[in-house]
């Protein structure tokens, strides 16, 4: 190897591994205003298209963050999955048209190839450099260096004559996004990967499939005592789908080796821990499984892959992160992989980048909540996957009874249908109870303890009360937003416009029939000096009912200095968010668009937001009023 160089210049944060996550992370960054290097130890990127599918919450995190275009010009929606055996439909399982809350409520078909070709073509775009991925770049080791406060790496890179060089590199932060194999993990002793691993092999195909009994705009799934056979459309609708089958019996492995992934060229493991599978072995098992006549030809790739369910023991270590496949890894089921890393990147990037830029007052809390939030999350999804990979595949009498008999039933009710959605979209996650960030108010605590008791419950089940004030940790909902009367248009947009591409906080005041100026509305002012010391990380926008834009609020019209002014053209937003009758709100939503602090009017006046905001950013010099 040739000698090291170095360099003294310190970047923000040194990224390893170049696949969807640590590519949106670095676009994050590179939002942010944050300098960072992202690297990685293959050639080019891959051409196999692992993951396939892209759910809501993560097609709202894209669209937050300005990417969602290409993604939705180029994939398809998919209109459900079908669940076949012995020649007829067991069931089915919808996602279009069933009434989700969210601008995006479906999955969408796209290949791994797409998203990383698409994250990567933004991240040039905004960079203004074609090279910003540097390949054939290896993490060989870091530490972190104690009197400095910064992580030093050691990478190798090969020449243009094949041979490494050695460079040492200087970050403030590490963050591994590099796979089930991560190097930044295994540079710490005590940074453990545990789970099991299933004991059969999986097979995959892309290939050319006809048969009368699929469809190219949903998922297929035929069920048999041997197991499962699931078949997926591409998005180019040319007869090519991906075809899936396990290659044996669900049973666990306990051994700690980390055995998940797929064989191709860039797998760390040996082949010998794989199946060798022909295109004839594939028809001869599928021809055993399904009734149907399946034809399969001209396959573009033939491989098999074993399935793990393994999370690490925290995802922060000191000025070391994970992300992704490095953080946590299960069964390909419900696609839910690759959606957990991109919203794991969304999550870190904005805490990281506020702490760089020294906009925290407590930089370990907002770090550590890193792992608090996400953890769970992915801990929840292990156990969810791993069972319904267990009835699908399992051989023994009571699997093949709850997935030709049960779950059928259970499909036909419209609620285990939404239940079953809600979590497979994304759409069911929040931080309401995991995120140490939360700022409970006394009214948050009264509405959680009066929820929680059986009087409570009784009637929130008996009786369709309003619905109650949203809590911290809760994903914001969308809703339709117009500009005020006095300005020209009065154009309708929906509020997660107004929110998209956000680097800061956003504080909304929800004013219902109390208009948008300070002379309208007194709380306007109060909440305008709070944030006027925090300009830098905070905007304020101000949403009353439309129709009661009185004449205060035409003529002060220059008086109103909130960052954004809208009418809401009803009360659904209002509805949603929960504001009492009588009162106005405030959230603080977080550049993820989760709430931070939610408070009514009383207890704004009682002075709840400094206390919240005291304690969490910092406020800017000069700022604060007296």
């Amino acid at each position: 190897m040739n000698q090291a160089s170095s360099t003294n210049s310190i970047i923000d944060v040194l990224i390893v591994g170049a696949g969807p996550v640590g590519l949106l992370f670095a676009n994050e960054m590179q939002k942010y205003g944050c300098s960072f290097r992202i690297i990685d130890k293959n050639e080019t990127r891959s051409v196999h298209s692992k993951a396939l599918g892209v759910m809501s919450r993560t097609l709202e995190a894209l669209d937050n963050r300005g990417l969602l275009e290409p993604f939705l010009s180029n994939g398809f929606i998919s209109n459900g999955t079908s669940f076949r055996s012995a020649n007829k439909q067991l069931g089915f399982m919808p996602i279009v048209g069933q009434n989700i809350e969210s601008p995006f409520p479906y999955s969408l078909i796209i290949s791994q190839v797409q998203t990383e070709q698409f994250l990567e073509d933004a991240l040039r775009k905004a960079s203004l450099n074609d090279s910003i991925v540097e390949r054939s770049v290896t993490l060989l080791g870091y530490e972190e260096s104690q009197d400095t406060n910064e992580v030093v790496a050691r990478l190798a890179r090969l020449t243009p004559e094949g041979e490494p060089r050695e460079e040492v590199v200087r970050a403030k932060y590490i963050v591994g996004c590099d796979g089930v194999h991560s190097a930044v993990r295994k540079g710490i002793a005590d940074w453990l990967f545990e789970g099991h691993s299933y004991k059969s092999a999986w097979a995959l195909a892309d290939l050319t499939i006809r048969s009368e009994h699929i469809k190219d705009n949903q998922v297929t799934v035929f069920l048999h005592p041997e197991g499962p056979v699931a078949i997926i459309p591409f998005p180019s609708h040319d007869g090519k789908y991906r075809l899936v089958t396990s290659l044996g019996d669900f049973a666990y492995d306990d051994s700690t080796e980390v055995t998940h992934g797929i064989q191709d060229s860039g797998n760390q493991l040996t082949r010998a821990k794989f199946t060798e599978l022909t295109l004839e072995e594939l028809r001869d098992i599928v021809a055993r499984r399904v009734a149907e006549k399946l034809v399969l030809t001209d396959p573009v790739w033939l491989s098999t892959f074993r399935i793990n369910e393994r999370i690490a023991n925290g995802y922060r270590r000191g000025r070391a992160f994970i992300a992704g496949d490095a953080a946590h890894c299960h069964s390909p089921a419900g696609a839910q992989g690759m959606n957990m890393g991109l919203q794991d990147a969304h999550n870190l990037a904005w805490k990281l980048a506020l702490v760089l830029k020294g906009k925290v007052n407590d930089v370990d809390l907002i770090l550590d909540s890193y792992s608090a939030e996400r953890r769970p999350i992915a801990a929840a999804t292990l156990k969810a996957t791993g069972w319904f990979t267990k009835i699908l595949s399992e051989r023994s009498g009571f699997a093949d009874l709850a997935r030709t008999v049960i779950a059928p039933l259970a499909l036909k009710l419209k609620s285990v249908r939404l239940h079953i959605l809600y979590n497979m979209l994304g759409l069911g996650i929040n931080y309401t109870t995991s995120s140490p960030l939360n700022h409970p108010t006394p009214y948050i605590l009264c509405q959680s303890r009066r929820r929680k008791s059986w009087l409570g419950f009784l009637c929130s089940f008996l009786f369709r009360g309003p619905r109650e004030l949203i809590e911290p940790g809760t994903y914001h909902p969308d809703g339709v937003l117009k500009l005020p009367r006095y300005q020209a248009g009065c154009d309708t947009l929906m509020l997660h416009d107004v929110l998209r591409g956000t680097t800061t906080h956003t504080l909304i005041l929800f004013s219902r029939d109390r208009g948008f100026t300070r002379s309208a509305n007194p709380m306007v002012g109060r909440i305008m000096k709070i944030a006027q010391r925090y300009k830098s990380t905070i905007k304020v926008v101000v949403v009353t009912y439309f129709g009661v834009v009185n004449q205060r609020d035409i003529r002060d019209a220059e008086e109103c200095v909130a960052d954004g002014t809208f009418a809401e053209p009803g009360t659904t937003l209002h509805e949603r968010v929960g504001v009492p009758k009588g009162s106005q709100a405030v959230v603080v939503i977080r550049p993820d668009m989760y709430i931070a602090f939610s408070a009514v009017e009383e207890e704004i006046e009682n002075g709840e937001l400094e206390k919240f905001l005291g304690g969490y950013l910092v406020e800017d010099a000069g700022q604060r009023e007296e």
